[in-house]
């Protein structure tokens, strides 16, 4: 796919918001959703994601508590504050390595983002990678990351990914779109973006006549 100098500043400009967002995710992480936040991201990882909770950080928990049978026993001749003591411990520590976790995915999406940004790659699988982690600390981030911006965030992503950003490793840059009029594909993906617009605008104007501003 040809790229033309401004769908590389386009493509530039976005990316940039993208390394914002992260950069802006793994700032306020530790007072908003850490261990020790007001909302935990380890309440919410539990149900968001299940499966992931359970074999990634679960599996290891399961054999020292002895749930699965080895060690029925072990805490249960010293009282039940051990087994309290003990199930407590372990869920901190749970909860500090989800904390870890979600820092290093923001970081990996501020390394994606900024090398995307500064123009050396412009390949749409790094739109994906980037919009598949926000997606991700999104649906982790309960009620501080619920707004209609972070649901935009996302469906842009989607959108330049997919369908503006190129897919050839060996794209080439011309200065205008009247030298790429032989190449029929490069048009394309503005009209998504233009609907992702027209999208916004709607939208807001329906929410400013729903409340009556």
């Amino acid at each position: 796919m040809v790229v033309t100098i401004a769908k590389s500043f386009v493509l530039r400009f976005f990316y940039s918001i993208f390394f914002v967002a992260f950069a802006s995710y793994y700032y306020q992480f530790p007072g908003l959703l850490s261990s020790s936040g007001i909302e935990p991201v380890g309440r919410i990882f539990p149900r968001v994601f299940p499966y992931f909770y359970e074999t990634w950080f679960l599996g290891g928990v399961v054999d020292l508590l002895g749930r699965d049978g080895a060690g029925a026993g072990t805490g249960a001749g010293r009282g039940g504050s051990y087994d309290d003591d003990l199930e407590m411990n372990n869920t901190k520590r749970i909860w500090v390595e989800i904390d870890i976790f979600c820092e290093c995915a923001a970081i990996l999406g501020m390394v994606l983002s900024l090398v995307a940004a500064s123009g050396f790659i412009h390949h749409g699988i790094f739109g994906i990678l980037m919009t598949l982690i926000y997606w991700f600390l999104v649906r982790l981030g309960g009620t501080f990351y619920s707004f209609q911006w972070d649901t935009l965030l996302i469906e842009a992503g989607w959108t330049f990914a997919l369908c503006y950003a190129p897919w050839r490793i060996n794209k080439t840059y011309k200065k205008t779109n009247k030298d790429t009029e032989n190449d029929g594909d490069d048009d394309v993906g503005d009209w998504p973006v233009r609907f992702l617009l027209f999208k916004l605008m709607l939208m807001s104007g329906v929410v400013k006549l729903q409340a009556d501003c």
